[in-house]
């Protein structure tokens, strides 16, 4: 069983608590814990964005595809008869 004290909360290092560091050392290792946490979510965030793309790649985009393709034959086809003289 861990009995901790009143000061353990406080203690930065082995030797030091966090009355005896000065600000830029606190500064400092919050800004490391700030980055890590940061670096963190970039790295989760890539990995779902990767897998939600493959996911979408593989059974979505067959789904879809046929759509855009129409699509992209009415578009031509409408330029073509813009281009057409009209009968008045």
């Amino acid at each position: 069983m861990v009995v901790m004290s009143l000061a353990e909360p406080d203690q930065i290092s082995k030797t030091k608590t966090l009355y005896e560091v000065g600000a830029w050392e606190i500064f400092w290792r919050n800004f490391l814990a700030g980055a890590s946490r940061t670096i963190g979510g970039l790295v989760i965030y890539l990995a779902v964005l990767y897998v939600l793309s493959n996911i979408f790649i593989a059974y979505v985009w067959p789904v879809i595809q046929p759509v855009f393709q129409q699509m992209g034959e009415t578009t031509d086809l409408l330029k073509q008869l813009q281009g057409m003289p009209t009968v008045r």
